[in-house]
């Protein structure tokens, strides 16, 4: 099982590749899998945009598009490397919504990376501005802005702390059903959940975040 865990996570953080589309997301900061796993709750579960909410795992790049509109579905790399992803922006923010090949062929959400930037960065152009109606834009423990105070109320104390980014990690179990091949009917199993934060504070507050959600058996 942490086999499956680990192989989502390199596939979810590629070296630099050739890719087509709106500019890729950035690389992690570290790699989950080493990251302590202290954090008690599941924090990296949906994410709001206005009305509107993606689920990790369960909703489609492309029902997403369709909501928000903009760029076509980006990728880069080829089989366990390969990522597919959208990209958005709001005034002084950009933000990535990506799929791996554990989000399956109908590409689900996997991750959410997101930067606090200025009006003249150059990645603002390839990525569509979010419609009024389906903002302000928000993870289940916070934004861009979010105090540290806020952050570590929702989170707790990091996993670790690696120079201005600080690093949770939650590791979990949750039952689900699970159809072996070729059995005549599903059975009841235990799957690992591995949800992952990483949030870079600067007065203060989050100026860049990663969260990122794998669930494996």
């Amino acid at each position: 099982m942490r086999k499956a865990i680990a192989t989502g996570i390199a596939a979810l953080v590629p070296a630099a590749i050739a890719f087509a589309g709106s500019t890729p997301p950035p690389r992690a900061v570290s790699d989950a899998i080493t990251v302590a796993p202290t954090t008690v709750k599941d924090h990296v579960r949906s994410l709001r945009l206005g009305e509107f909410t993606a689920l990790f795992e369960k909703t489609p790049l492309e029902e997403i598009r369709a909501k928000l509109g903009g760029n076509e579905i980006s990728h880069a790399g080829d089989a366990s490397d390969s990522i597919r992803w959208l990209c958005y922006s709001l005034p002084g923010q950009i933000f990535w919504l990506i799929s791996n090949p554990m989000g399956g062929t109908r590409a689900h959400l996997m991750e959410v990376v997101a930067e606090s930037v200025p009006n003249a960065d150059p990645r603002l152009e390839s990525c569509s501005p979010v419609p009024q109606n389906l903002r302000p834009i928000s993870l289940e423990f916070g934004w861009l802005g979010t105090s540290k105070a806020e952050l570590h109320h929702r989170l707790g104390q990091p996993s670790r702390v690696q120079g201005d980014w600080q690093l949770f990690r939650f590791q979990g179990k949750v039952d689900g059903s699970y159809r072996a091949p070729g059995a005549a009917a599903p059975s009841r199993v235990e799957y690992d959940v591995l949800a992952y934060i990483e949030a870079k504070l600067e007065n203060g507050a989050i100026s860049a975040l990663r969260a990122l959600h794998v669930t494996s058996y």
